[in-house]
C-alpha cells in the first residue's frame, strides 16, 4: 500500500463541506473542491470525489426531468440518509425502473 505524498487539506471555500452557494446555483457544489471538501489529496481520492459530483449532477438531472416530487425526495434523501441516497444514487444512473416512485414517496413521507 502506498503512502499518499500530498496531506489532503479542508477546502477553504466550503470549509470542508463540499457545498457552498445557493442550492440553485450548479447544484450548490463547491466549484473549488469540486465538492470533495478537499483541495489536495491522493490521485484516488481526488478521482473518487471528482467522479461522485459527475454521478450527482447526472442523477440530478435525471430526476428533475421525471418529476418535481422525485426531485425533492432526492434532496431529502440527501440530507436525511447519506448512506441511502448513495444506494439511490447508483439505482438512478443504473436505470432502475421504480426508483423515480420511491422518491417521490420519500418526498411525501413523514
Amino acid at each position: 500500500m502506498s503512502t499518499p505524498l500530498v496531506k489532503p487539506i479542508k477546502c477553504r471555500r466550503c470549509k470542508g463541506t463540499g457545498e457552498f452557494g445557493p442550492s440553485y446555483v450548479d447544484f450548490g457544489i463547491c466549484k473549488r473542491c469540486s465538492g470533495s471538501g478537499v483541495e489536495e489529496g491522493d490521485k484516488a481520492t481526488l478521482q473518487a470525489a471528482k467522479k461522485f459530483v459527475e454521478d450527482y449532477r447526472a442523477a440530478y438531472q435525471l430526476v428533475q426531468a421525471a418529476s418535481w416530487d422525485a426531485l425533492m425526495g432526492f434532496r431529502k434523501l440527501e440530507v436525511d440518509d447519506p448512506a441511502r441516497f448513495r444506494k439511490a444514487l447508483a439505482s438512478v444512473l443504473a436505470g432502475h425502473p421504480k426508483v423515480m416512485e420511491a422518491l417521490a414517496a420519500y418526498a411525501h413521507a413523514e
